[in-house]
Protein backbone atom coordinates (compact mmCIF):
# COMPACT_ATOMS: atom_id res chain seq x y z
CA UNK A 1 0.00 0.00 0.00
CA UNK A 2 1.34 2.96 -1.26
CA UNK A 3 2.33 5.72 1.90
CA UNK A 4 0.89 9.39 1.63
CA UNK A 5 4.59 10.21 3.15
CA UNK A 6 8.27 10.05 2.54
CA UNK A 7 7.31 10.47 -1.39
CA UNK A 8 10.73 12.34 -3.77
CA UNK A 9 8.03 13.38 -6.37
CA UNK A 10 8.63 16.79 -8.54
CA UNK A 11 8.54 18.34 -11.68
CA UNK A 12 11.97 18.29 -13.53
CA UNK A 13 14.02 16.20 -11.38
CA UNK A 14 13.54 12.64 -13.13
CA UNK A 15 16.10 10.59 -14.60
CA UNK A 16 18.31 11.91 -17.10
CA UNK A 17 19.86 9.71 -20.34
CA UNK A 18 22.84 11.03 -20.86
CA UNK A 19 25.80 10.28 -23.24
CA UNK A 20 29.32 11.37 -24.22
CA UNK A 21 29.33 14.78 -25.64
CA UNK A 22 29.43 15.17 -29.52
CA UNK A 23 28.74 11.01 -29.71
CA UNK A 24 26.05 10.70 -32.91
CA UNK A 25 26.37 6.93 -33.37
CA UNK A 26 22.97 5.39 -32.55
CA UNK A 27 22.42 4.16 -28.61
CA UNK A 28 22.03 0.38 -28.71
CA UNK A 29 23.70 -0.13 -25.16
CA UNK A 30 22.30 1.47 -22.05
CA UNK A 31 23.42 1.40 -18.19
CA UNK A 32 20.55 1.91 -16.21
CA UNK A 33 20.28 2.35 -12.03
CA UNK A 34 18.83 -0.97 -11.58
CA UNK A 35 16.03 -3.04 -13.53
CA UNK A 36 13.40 -2.70 -10.93
CA UNK A 37 13.59 0.90 -10.83
CA UNK A 38 11.27 3.76 -12.15
CA UNK A 39 14.18 4.72 -14.36
CA UNK A 40 14.70 1.82 -15.99
CA UNK A 41 10.68 1.94 -16.02
CA UNK A 42 10.43 5.01 -17.54
CA UNK A 43 13.80 4.17 -20.37
CA UNK A 44 11.50 1.18 -21.49
CA UNK A 45 8.45 3.15 -21.94
CA UNK A 46 10.18 6.46 -23.76
CA UNK A 47 13.15 4.29 -25.53
CA UNK A 48 10.99 0.98 -26.25
CA UNK A 49 13.82 0.28 -29.09
CA UNK A 50 16.77 0.02 -27.04
CA UNK A 51 16.43 -3.51 -25.96
CA UNK A 52 20.28 -3.58 -24.21
CA UNK A 53 19.85 -2.55 -20.68
CA UNK A 54 22.73 -2.71 -18.12
CA UNK A 55 21.89 -2.65 -14.48
CA UNK A 56 25.04 -0.66 -12.69
CA UNK A 57 25.53 1.17 -9.58
CA UNK A 58 24.26 4.54 -10.12
CA UNK A 59 27.18 5.97 -8.52
CA UNK A 60 29.26 4.32 -11.38
CA UNK A 61 27.10 4.94 -14.57
CA UNK A 62 28.64 8.63 -15.47
CA UNK A 63 32.15 7.50 -15.12
CA UNK A 64 31.23 3.95 -17.11
CA UNK A 65 29.62 6.04 -20.05
CA UNK A 66 32.53 8.51 -19.79
CA UNK A 67 35.40 5.49 -20.49
CA UNK A 68 33.06 4.16 -23.94
CA UNK A 69 31.79 1.04 -21.78
CA UNK A 70 28.13 2.33 -22.80
CA UNK A 71 26.55 4.25 -25.39
CA UNK A 72 24.56 6.07 -23.00
CA UNK A 73 23.89 6.10 -19.00
CA UNK A 74 20.25 6.63 -16.92
CA UNK A 75 21.62 8.96 -13.71
CA UNK A 76 19.92 9.45 -11.02
CA UNK A 77 20.55 11.48 -7.45
CA UNK A 78 23.80 13.54 -7.48
CA UNK A 79 24.79 12.71 -11.25
CA UNK A 80 21.96 14.45 -12.58
CA UNK A 81 24.04 17.66 -11.06
CA UNK A 82 27.29 16.66 -12.56
CA UNK A 83 27.35 15.05 -15.63
CA UNK A 84 28.01 18.44 -17.43
CA UNK A 85 31.90 18.42 -15.91
CA UNK A 86 32.01 14.50 -17.05
CA UNK A 87 31.79 15.78 -20.49
CA UNK A 88 28.42 13.91 -21.19
CA UNK A 89 25.41 15.82 -22.78
CA UNK A 90 21.38 15.57 -22.08
CA UNK A 91 19.55 12.97 -24.32
CA UNK A 92 16.64 13.05 -22.80
CA UNK A 93 14.95 13.78 -19.16
CA UNK A 94 13.20 10.79 -18.89
CA UNK A 95 10.57 12.33 -16.61
CA UNK A 96 8.94 15.80 -16.06
CA UNK A 97 7.10 14.24 -12.96
CA UNK A 98 9.85 12.29 -11.47
CA UNK A 99 8.40 10.03 -8.26
CA UNK A 100 9.39 7.18 -5.73
CA UNK A 101 6.98 6.96 -3.30
CA UNK A 102 7.29 4.47 0.00
CA UNK A 103 4.64 0.94 0.01
CA UNK A 104 4.29 -0.89 3.14
CA UNK A 105 3.39 -4.71 3.18
CA UNK A 106 -0.89 -4.92 3.10
CA UNK A 107 -0.40 -7.71 5.54
CA UNK A 108 0.40 -5.34 8.18
CA UNK A 109 -1.76 -3.89 10.19
CA UNK A 110 -3.51 -0.50 9.62
CA UNK A 111 -2.27 1.01 12.70
CA UNK A 112 1.69 -0.05 11.97
CA UNK A 113 1.28 1.56 8.32
CA UNK A 114 -0.24 4.73 10.04
CA UNK A 115 2.64 4.73 12.46
CA UNK A 116 5.39 4.39 10.27
CA UNK A 117 3.79 7.42 7.61
CA UNK A 118 3.58 9.49 10.41
CA UNK A 119 6.64 9.02 11.93
CA UNK A 120 8.12 9.85 8.19
CA UNK A 121 6.35 13.16 8.40
CA UNK A 122 7.68 14.08 11.06
CA UNK A 123 10.81 12.91 10.66
CA UNK A 124 10.75 15.25 7.10
CA UNK A 125 9.03 18.20 8.85
CA UNK A 126 12.17 18.27 11.58
CA UNK A 127 14.33 18.17 8.33
CA UNK A 128 12.71 20.95 6.90
CA UNK A 129 12.87 23.15 9.95
CA UNK A 130 16.70 21.70 10.71
CA UNK A 131 17.97 21.57 7.22
CA UNK A 132 21.65 21.08 8.82
CA UNK A 133 20.82 18.19 11.18
CA UNK A 134 21.71 15.69 8.71
CA UNK A 135 24.48 17.12 6.77
CA UNK A 136 27.41 15.54 8.56
CA UNK A 137 25.35 12.28 7.83
CA UNK A 138 24.66 13.50 4.36
CA UNK A 139 28.55 13.66 3.79
CA UNK A 140 28.93 10.13 4.92
CA UNK A 141 27.06 8.59 2.24
CA UNK A 142 26.91 11.09 -0.75
CA UNK A 143 28.83 10.42 -3.97
CA UNK A 144 29.02 14.32 -4.20
CA UNK A 145 30.55 15.70 -1.37
CA UNK A 146 30.21 19.74 -2.72
CA UNK A 147 27.28 21.51 -0.14
CA UNK A 148 26.21 23.41 -3.63
CA UNK A 149 25.76 19.86 -5.43
CA UNK A 150 24.02 18.31 -1.63
CA UNK A 151 21.73 21.05 -1.51
CA UNK A 152 20.31 21.43 -4.83
CA UNK A 153 19.43 17.50 -4.73
CA UNK A 154 18.02 17.53 -1.41
CA UNK A 155 15.87 20.61 -2.61
CA UNK A 156 14.75 18.47 -5.29
CA UNK A 157 13.58 15.54 -3.82
CA UNK A 158 12.66 16.51 -1.08
CA UNK A 159 9.40 18.83 -0.80
CA UNK A 160 5.63 19.32 -0.20
CA UNK A 161 4.79 15.93 -1.93
CA UNK A 162 7.17 14.51 0.56
CA UNK A 163 4.92 15.46 3.31
CA UNK A 164 1.80 14.43 1.43
CA UNK A 165 1.71 12.92 -2.30
CA UNK A 166 -2.08 14.85 -2.40
CA UNK A 167 -4.76 14.20 -5.36
CA UNK A 168 -1.79 15.34 -7.91
CA UNK A 169 1.24 12.86 -6.92
CA UNK A 170 -1.70 9.75 -6.57
CA UNK A 171 -2.34 10.63 -10.19
CA UNK A 172 1.22 10.35 -10.83
CA UNK A 173 1.98 7.26 -9.71
CA UNK A 174 -1.56 5.80 -11.32
CA UNK A 175 -0.15 7.08 -15.00
CA UNK A 176 3.09 5.79 -14.00
CA UNK A 177 2.48 1.95 -13.21
CA UNK A 178 -1.02 1.70 -14.20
Amino acid sequence: ALLDSGAALGRGNGPLLVRRAGDTRPIRRVAVPGLHTTANSLMGKLFPEIEERTPLLFSRIAAAVERGDFDAGVLIHEGRFVYRERELELVADLGQLWLGGIAARRSLPDEVRHEAERLLRTSIEYAFTHPEASRTYIKQHAQELDDKVIDAHIALFVNGYSLSLGDEGRRAIEALTG
